[in-house]
């Protein structure tokens, strides 16, 4: 590559970290590239590290030393982030959503990439500081949010399915009890989707009792694999206890009135979008 101002250094990597958001670069291939020391580099990244802060438009995560790398983490302005969660749920709290059971339609806001896109960035801003390997969700709405979540972390999307197809091979399987609908319920997943001694993420659509998210839980420990972190798009306030804990939320569900059509849900939205769990 022929040889770069500071200011054709800072767009080249700007443009290469925004297109690669969750790539961990290193530090020692860009001052290769560019035939710079790396204090000189260090002052680029730093320079683009306060302008993605400034701008609201996500983090540099920088690892200094001789095996040192980079890598951008894309996340929502919050003052976008609170406008957005807060529109989201006027139209999750639409009386036509009701269902009979006390359930709530959300099925057509999961599948539009209009809101499908904006909730991944913001349940992966959640957990952008976890080390993880999986992301691992459960058929089927969760499918869409997991893929949402995985094109801004840059990892690997894991299902567990309710009917184990043949093309997976060999499978483990566990059985629960459903929070929702108090059944008893199989998932499984292959024996091939994950390798021992990694960690994961468990996303879904929507948490009740916890009981999906605890089997999902307990089946990922029998890959020995640990679970990071767990995060939704809806949870409901009832039953208080349930069987997972520690889990994050973009809306809680408190109420379903059926009677007088009246849906009482509300965004949960962080002051500080670096938290994760």
């Amino acid at each position: 590559m022929d040889k770069l101002t500071r200011k054709e250094r800072i767009v080249f990597l700007t443009t290469e970290f925004i297109k690669n958001a969750g790539r961990v670069y290193s530090l020692s291939e860009f001052c290769q590239l560019f035939s710079c020391a790396k204090s000189t580099l260090s002052e680029d990244l730093q320079i683009i590290k306060n302008a993605f802060s400034k701008g609201g438009q996500g983090e540099l995560l920088i690892k200094p030393g001789k095996n040192g790398g980079v890598k951008y983490m894309p996340f929502m302005n919050m003052d976008f982030e609170k406008e957005f969660l807060e529109n989201t749920a006027k139209v999750f709290c639409d009386k036509n959503r009701i269902l009979p059971g006390g359930f709530i339609y959300i099925t057509d806001v999961l599948l539009n990439t209009d809101t499908l896109k904006p909730i991944g960035e913001i349940l992966a801003s959640r957990f952008r500081h976890l080390h993880i390997d999986y992301i691992v969700t459960a058929e089927t709405n969760g499918i869409s949010v997991a893929l949402s979540v995985a094109q801004v972390l840059k990892k690997p999307v894991v299902i567990a399915r309710r009917l184990s197809k043949i093309i997976e091979g060999s499978i483990v399987t566990i059985n629960y009890l459903s929070g929702t609908t108090r059944k008893l319920q199989t998932i499984s997943i292959a024996k091939r989707a994950m390798l021992p001694k990694k960690k994961a993420l468990i996303i879904d659509d929507f948490i009740a009792g916890g009981g999906t998210v605890r089997a999902i839980s307990d089946m990922v420990n029998e890959f020995d694999v640990s679970v990071e972190g767990i995060g939704c798009v809806i949870s409901t306030m009832y039953p208080e206890k349930k069987k997972v804990k520690g889990f994050e939320s973009l809306f809680t569900l408190y109420e379903v009135d059926e009677e007088n059509q009246i849906i009482r849900l509300l965004p949960n939205i962080h002051e500080n979008s670096t938290l994760g769990k």
